[in-house]
């Protein structure tokens, strides 16, 4: 039976972490290692792992470094897999009983596997079930690490690891691995389980501390050969995240540095779909919803018509927000 590594960071996470580790523990697929990243957590964290790897020596690796943060966890994790397979998940999240037996069957032959998900709130009521559809843009549309399970010998043998961005960190993994293979299988399971954490990085994020969401982009551009990739699919990819980018800082900037930060985005954009041989212009996407692709195309209107200002101010008076 093939062995799966399952990596988990862990940064303060005492309220949620049991849960994380016994919904891998409980799995139906018993060929397991569980590699436990303690990343400078201030309460009690890293006693409960070290709780777990005693009573569960020959399964449960805990490892312990200052705060560095959850991509350079994850990256401490990688060097000690021994596993076929290597499946993320974070310390606030679970996987119901079934779900790795499920994704080791759907990945078979191939290098990646893409599931769907569940979402919950902070009281454990399920907010809704995201199941991926197959499709070519299922890897464009879901750039979160959860939901994934990876063969190793793809990771390390490209040596692709996670890079030091605040946000984003796994849009550049994703596309890294994207690059190395076209070998991605769809499950149609839904069994990782994500909790709507408000005091998790994402929703406590401050754009003002962070890298902008280009700075990704330009590192992708630049840094990895997407040449094997849907050229339309990408361009959709970059417009949804410089327009993403915004929205995310919607809080944090007045209207004026807002519209600035959306031009200089776009005029990094227009040089990237000249390489392309592609225009500037509004774009549906049958595979995405039509919610968002109305909000990418409001802000090309907007932006061509030389109003963003507006738009912007209407956005922040309306309290418009990223979920």
């Amino acid at each position: 039976m093939d062995k799966i590594s399952v990596i988990v960071p862990v940064y303060n996470a005492e309220k949620f972490i049991d849960k994380c580790i016994e919904s891998v523990i409980n799995q139906t697929y018993k060929e397991i290692e569980l590699i436990l990243v303690n990343d400078g957590s201030k309460d009690n964290s890293l006693k409960i792992l070290q709780k777990y790897e005693k009573q569960y020596p020959k399964m449960i690796k805990v490892f312990n470094q200052t705060n560095k943060g959850v991509g350079a966890a994850r990256n401490l994790g990688i060097k000690h897999v021994t596993g076929k397979y290597i499946f993320f998940l974070d310390s606030d999240d679970w996987i119901e009983s079934d779900y790795l037996f499920k994704l080791h069957n759907d990945i078979e032959k191939n290098d990646i596997v893409i599931s769907g998900f569940k979402s919950y709130d902070i009281n454990g009521s399920l907010l809704f079930v995201e199941n991926v559809q197959n499709n070519p843009w299922t890897k464009f549309k879901y750039c979160s690490i959860g939901g994934k399970m990876f063969l190793s010998r793809l990771i390390l043998e490209n040596d692709i690891l996670f890079r030091k961005f605040k946000i984003c960190e796994d849009a550049y993994f994703l596309f890294e691995c994207y690059s190395k293979t076209s070998k991605i299988s769809i499950s149609v399971s839904s069994g990782y389980c994500r909790l709507k954490n408000p005091t998790s990085v994402t929703h406590t994020l401050n754009t003002k501390k962070s890298n902008s969401i280009l700075d990704v982009l330009k590192c992708i551009d630049t840094d990895i050969d997407c040449s094997n990739f849907d050229k339309k699919l990408l361009s959709y990819f970059y417009l949804k995240s410089i327009v993403l980018d915004v929205l995310l800082a919607i809080d944090d900037f007045s209207t004026d540095i807002l519209v600035k930060r959306f031009e200089d985005n776009v005029k990094w954009y227009k040089q990237f779909l000249k390489k392309m041989d592609l225009k500037f212009k509004t774009i549906h996407l049958k595979y995405e919803t039509l919610k968002i692709n109305f909000v990418v195309n409001i802000f090309v209107i907007f932006y061509k018509l030389k109003i963003l200002s507006v738009l912007i101010y209407l956005l922040k008076k309306g309290k418009v927000r990223v979920e």
